[in-house]
């Protein structure tokens, strides 16, 4: 029997939590401006602003929470209460009250001792509150975050709802009525996806302040949005809890810092290593680019052989071109800038240097083969792998070797450049000889077209020599262009 009121409570709270989640802010603006609420079916009025007592109340539709108060989610009816603060956090039947910023958390008393052995191990481990400094936004107002704690708390008691153990699932199934189950099963296969991608969308949009990044690393928190990239049968979950990580660790130091326990570069290249779907596949590669900033992040990423899970679907069969374009801006900002930045391959704990000389090497190689394919399409694709290229054989030029196929590729691609010059040119003359009116458009089509691919080919004539072939060859070349014009 107790597994029936677990799984209907649990119900409810998932479509409390909905309803939150697909409510706009737009009637707490409007109802703000006025002394109280009148109820459309003509109920009791009440005042907009809740009038806080030492005793929980329910807090009404619409109704406005002042700042400073315990807040609570009553499992028995699915909605919130709230009281004044007082010296003692317990509640005869809740137990203790975690405040947090904008609203607050339920715990049980049994949790106590956990929550307390989790603040010690943040403590003595080095990351935490206790090991950054941050000052909290002060324009976030306590809308916002009680909108983006109600969001993650629908999020989290979705995925604690998914995954509730299989035996006591199994016992309820067995007690349930006949109506319930239809409840349940008509909610999850039918509503869950749908609020679960509104409270991932919500939470998407508060991850990029600093503030609520730093609340999302928790390891509470992020361990539940890895899991949902690495579990969820849903691409659009995947996708978006992906997205989140990436948004909340990018850029946000404190964030990184309190994320190291969770291992969440490990758990992202995991995740990556079985996705199928491309878009998903794109989102993981940002949140890496996110996450492996600093010493730690790459130590975890040499330590997990991360080089050759992200090759292992940088070449298929159809080109997944927007994954390979990652791929190189991935390795130029993660790896030959950062790493020249930070001097960090003479660091004693980072990858040594016949580890980077290995990894540079094959990615050097991969990115060669893929230009000399010449298949990708999209012309920024290409830019951003001859970028990561270039750099590599700049900055490392020993690890970089130049292969044949890539030579004769490149000799081409610079005939294909004077070729389209002196077509241009051609079509210019004739296009300004022409006595129709629309000739100047047609110059302008013309130039607007052939401008990039241009562009790149120049890079590849001005680098050809210098980089990938002899220098003394290209002085020459530049010498006969010169005679040439």
């Amino acid at each position: 029997m107790r597994g029936i009121l677990v799984r209907a409570r649990t119900v409810t709270l998932l479509v409390a939590f909905a309803l939150r989640v697909i409510a706009t802010s737009d009637t707490e603006s409007s109802q703000a401006e006025t002394d109280v609420i009148c109820p459309s079916d003509g109920g009791l009025c009440y005042p907009t602003v809740l009038e806080a007592t030492d005793n929980w109340q329910e807090v009404r539709p619409d109704q406005i929470i002042p700042g400073g108060l315990h807040v609570r989610l009553n499992f028995e009816t699915g909605r919130r209460e709230a009281k004044l603060l007082s010296n003692d956090d317990y509640d005869e039947d809740a137990g203790i009250v975690a405040v947090a910023q904008g609203g607050s958390v339920e715990v049980t008393s049994d949790e106590r001792d956990q929550c307390d052995q989790r603040n010690a191990e943040r403590e003595t481990s080095g990351w935490g509150p206790s090991s950054y400094s941050h000052k909290p936004n002060p324009h976030i107002s306590l809308s916002e975050h009680e909108e983006f704690e109600n969001n993650l708390a629908f999020i989290i008691n979705s995925f604690t709802f998914d995954r509730t153990d299989a035996s006591e699932s199994n016992v309820a199934k067995n007690e349930e009525s006949s109506a319930l189950q239809s409840v349940e099963s008509s909610f999850l296969d039918e509503s869950e996806n749908e609020y679960l991608i509104a409270a991932l969308k919500n939470v998407e949009d508060f991850s990029h302040e600093i503030d609520f990044g730093i609340k999302l690393a928790e390891p509470e928190v992020i361990s539940v949005l890895v899991t949902l990239v690495h579990t969820h049968t849903s691409p659009s979950v995947r996708a978006l809890s992906a997205r989140i990580i990436g948004s909340s660790l990018r850029n946000n130091a404190p964030a990184l810092q309190i994320a190291i326990p969770s291992q969440v570069v490990t758990n992202l290249l995991d995740s990556l290593d079985k996705e199928q779907d491309p878009t998903v596949r794109s989102r993981i590669m940002f949140a890496l680019a996110s996450s492996i900033h600093g010493k730690l992040g790459r130590q975890e990423f040499w330590r997990h052989k991360g080089g050759d899970t992200l090759r292992k679907y940088f070449f298929s069969d159809i080109p997944d071109e927007d994954y390979m374009g990652r791929c190189g801006t991935f390795v130029e900002d993660s790896f030959v800038n950062d790493m020249m930045n930070s001097h960090s391959l003479h660091g004693p704990s980072d990858a040594t240097q016949s580890e980077v000389e290995v990894e540079l090497g094959l990615w050097c190689s991969a990115f060669q083969d893929a230009l000399s394919r010449d298949n990708i399409a999209s012309m920024d694709v290409r830019e951003k792998i001859f970028s990561a290229l270039s750099a590599i054989k700049s900055r490392y030029p020993t690890y970089c070797p130049v292969q044949e196929s890539f030579r004769h590729w490149i000799a081409e691609k610079v005939e294909q450049r004077a070729a389209l010059r002196r077509q241009k040119y051609e079509t210019h003359e004739e296009l300004r000889s022409s006595t129709f009116s629309t000739r100047d458009e047609e110059v302008n089509d013309l130039d607007a077209t052939s401008g990039r691919e241009m562009v790149f080919l120049d890079k590849l004539s001005n680098v050809r020599h210098s980089l990938f072939g002899n220098p003394k060859a290209g002085r020459k070349t530049l010498d006969s262009y010169h005679d040439e014009l």
